[in-house]
């Protein structure tokens, strides 16, 4: 007599048997090019990366992470207004106007 097998069965790896579709494929579960493992997140962080959000520093005081000043936004995380208009950068984020009066 044959063993009756599940059809949820699972290999050792963790795989259901007979699923190949996406063997060697790793996931990108938001579709924005980077594998879930190492994506990014628009704010530059990694997904799942929560470990740093309590050392993040802003050292101008506009409101912005310096993280962010410097690869989100391109403004510099020591000016509080980087292009010298009177409205501080996070301001300026906030309303949807230019910080870099580029």
């Amino acid at each position: 007599m044959l063993p009756v097998l599940s059809p949820v069965a699972r290999a050792d790896d963790g795989l259901q048997f007979g699923n190949t579709a996406n063997v060697g494929v790793p996931a990108d579960s938001n579709r924005d090019g980077f594998s879930d493992d190492g994506a990014m997140a628009k704010d530059g962080l990694q997904f799942g990366n929560t470990a740093n959000f309590a050392d993040r520093s802003g050292s101008d005081g506009d409101g912005r992470y310096d993280d962010d000043e410097l690869y989100v936004y391109g403004t510099n995380p020591y000016w509080w207004d980087t292009d010298g208009d009177g409205s501080g950068d996070g301001e300026e984020v906030y309303y949807g106007t230019d910080p870099t009066g580029v």
